[in-house]
């Protein structure tokens, strides 16, 4: 399942070339999740509402879904880029693979170089209790697409592919724990709770059986990782 809005964004592409990002009305987590970041741990289906009002309001990000966790929760890739960007990805990612194997002759490996924009991917929450990188995620997600001081220009020379929380299994698991523990009255060491809550609940761990694709959540995770590099 892929969200694509290839032609929409073909036939806008000139006119929101010219528009400057902040001209374009971005949700902020506050909008959406109604709280700001930092002051609560957010919940796997707050961080796909997020996402996805993200990719409604902006052209600059686009919704893909990549799989499914054991429990059922869709995996997350924000792509971030310009929508010119956005309606060629493949083709783009596609270059940035052939660039990168070892037999592209140095000629045609700097007319990619020159004329490609780079690839960045940022995983977050490998691990349900690394609580505040999905946090952070959204924070950067927000700043990417409303053109944040500090941003300007970024995303001229580059395409961001985004995974908000690699484990939501685990994510859920720590962030119902800790909601059962948080507040003045609830004094309980974080000890035990939060590392118990770490993997994906299947008796894995999300990061080691990436490498040897054992169990779902190691193929979805090499799935999604396959994708940009032009192997999925």
């Amino acid at each position: 399942m892929i969200r694509t809005r290839t032609r929409w964004l073909v036939a806008l592409a000139p006119a929101l070339l010219g528009a400057p990002l902040a001209a374009q009305t971005i949700p902020s987590p506050r909008d959406v999740l109604g709280y700001d970041l930092g002051a609560d741990f957010t919940s796997y289906a707050g961080v796909a509402r997020y996402a996805r009002a993200l990719a409604d309001a902006s052209p600059y990000v686009d919704l893909r879904v990549y799989g499914r966790t054991p429990e059922g929760r869709e995996l997350l890739h924000l792509v971030i880029a310009r929508p010119d960007y956005l309606a060629r990805l493949d083709d783009i990612l596609a270059r940035l693979a052939e660039l990168a194997r070892p037999d592209t002759p140095p000629e045609r490996a700097r007319q990619i170089a020159a004329t490609t924009p780079a690839l960045v991917v940022f995983t977050y929450g490998i691990h349900g209790n690394e609580s505040s990188s999905t946090e952070a995620a959204l924070w950067t997600a927000y700043d990417l697409a409303r053109g944040a001081p500090g941003t300007e220009g970024l995303l001229d020379s580059l395409v961001v592919i985004l995974d908000p929380v690699a484990n939501p299994d685990g994510r859920e698991r720590y962030v119902q724990w800790f909601r059962s523990v948080v507040g003045p009255r609830r004094i309980r060491s974080l000890g035990r709770g939060s590392t118990a809550n770490r993997g994906p609940g299947v008796a894995t761990t999300i990061s080691s059986s990436t490498s040897t694709a054992t169990g779902p959540g190691g193929r979805n995770r090499r799935r999604g990782l396959a994708w940009p590099l032009g192997r999925g």
